[in-house]
């Protein structure tokens, strides 16, 4: 009986757990009624780097691997176009900096 107990804990545990894991450097954001139909703005640095259309959720996934080294930030908002551009407010600023010096591992291999 404790093993059996133990065993629905730990199913319990992972259930819980499951989710969408995202690993850097995606900017994502969840999906939220409000957002179904608009479009998004992402800026970088001040820059508009990207203007897409929300998923069919109303959320978004974008991929910054393509960020020059250094300190960045990113500040995104939504907007529709309804008898011209109606905007949102810019997000809280996400500040974050690309490290340098990230070198791809030479030799990998199998050890048996």
């Amino acid at each position: 009986m404790k093993k059996l107990l133990t065993i629905l804990i730990m199913i319990f545990v992972v259930l819980l757990c499951v989710g969408k894991i995202y690993a850097a450097p995606f900017l994502v954001c969840d999906s939220a009624v409000e957002n179904v139909g608009a479009s998004y703005q992402i800026v970088e640095d001040g820059n508009v780097i990207y203007e897409g259309t929300m998923e069919a959720d109303g959320s978004f996934l974008i991929d910054l691997s393509a960020i020059s080294v250094g300190t960045h930030i990113i500040t995104a908002r939504a907007f529709v176009l309804w008898g011209g551009y109606i905007y949102s407010d810019f997000s809280d600023p996400f500040e974050f900096t690309r490290p340098s010096g990230v070198v791809a591992p030479s030799v990998i291999q199998l050890v048996p």
